[in-house]
């Protein structure tokens, strides 16, 4: 089974693996990925850490996605 992944610039659809490499098939660096279609490239970053409910749960922490330069 695929996991799909869709590029927030162009709408194109593909699986994950696909968003994981550079144009040339480098593989990107972790949480980087590179639309294949139009090139556009984004990282997840954390923009808060992970906390602890009342209850007790450990909630994870929350991600950004943040542009960044597209790799070769």
């Amino acid at each position: 089974m695929s996991v799909g992944i869709q590029c927030g610039m162009c709408g194109h659809t593909n699986d994950f693996d696909l968003f994981c490499v550079s144009p040339l098939g480098l593989p990107l660096p972790k949480f980087h990925y590179q639309c294949p279609s139009c090139n556009h490239a984004w990282v997840l970053v954390r923009a808060a850490p992970a906390t602890v409910a009342p209850c007790g749960l450990i909630l994870p922490p929350v991600l950004a996605i943040v542009g960044c330069q597209g790799s070769l």
